[in-house]
């Protein structure tokens, strides 16, 4: 596994990897949600003056529906968890492994992914650095402030989140549907090829048959 490792990170393969990633549009998408996020969170900051913050405030954009209103939130997702600066600074160390972590699934197993989940995986990456960035630089001696902005609200939902947390949220949801739907398809194919009805040593024969005709295409 480490010689593995060691193979795919060297230099050439790396700079192969980034340069590919900047001419796929995944790139762009992910730089527009980060983008997104910072200038809707700085709008907030910047306009919401005069009207009551938190909760009970803010003014309804869909009546009893969604609204938009405003917390600096030092505790987690939702703003759910202590507002403290030790839950701030949990925060900010699982935001920048994850933020090192993300590039390195997608660098080891991009290839293999379908698109869907390479979109899914990049928006949770853009979620991680919108908040990370909030995270790390937004302090009342810098910024005038101190936490995450979250600024949006759900009349059923008793927390107020961002876009970041949409992100980070919403494609946890259909990453887990899609590997669902993908599951349930896999059984099927095998079902209507008959594996279930195999004993475990027929179908280990299967799939080594089944291995070496492969290779044996990838040959010719």
């Amino acid at each position: 596994m480490q010689q593995k490792i060691k193979e795919l990170f060297t230099k050439e393969k790396v700079k192969s990897f980034f340069l590919s990633l900047i001419k796929s549009p995944l790139f762009y998408i992910t730089l527009a949600a980060i983008i997104v996020d910072i200038i809707t969170k700085w709008i907030m900051v910047k306009y919401y003056n005069g009207i009551e913050q938190g909760p009970d405030g803010g003014v309804w954009v869909i009546p009893n529906f969604i609204k938009v209103t405003l917390i600096y939130n030092t505790g987690g997702i939702f703003g759910v968890g202590s507002s403290n600066e030790a839950a701030r600074v949990a925060l900010i160390v699982i935001r920048a492994i994850l933020a090192v972590a993300i590039p390195v699934v997608y660098l080891l197993k991009g290839q293999e992914l379908k698109k869907r989940y390479k979109v899914c995986i990049m928006l949770i990456y853009a979620g991680c650095i919108g908040n990370l960035i909030d995270g790390l630089f937004y302090y009342d001696n810098i910024t005038g402030f101190t936490g995450v902005v979250d600024w949006i609200k759900f009349s059923f939902f008793d927390y107020i989140f961002n876009l970041a947390d949409s992100y980070v949220t919403v494609c946890v949801i259909l990453i887990l549907i899609f590997i669902i739907i993908d599951e349930i398809k896999e059984a099927v194919i095998r079902n209507r090829r008959g594996e279930f009805s195999m004993t475990p040593e027929e179908y280990a024969k299967k799939m080594e048959a089944e291995k070496k005709h492969e290779n044996n295409n990838q040959k010719k």
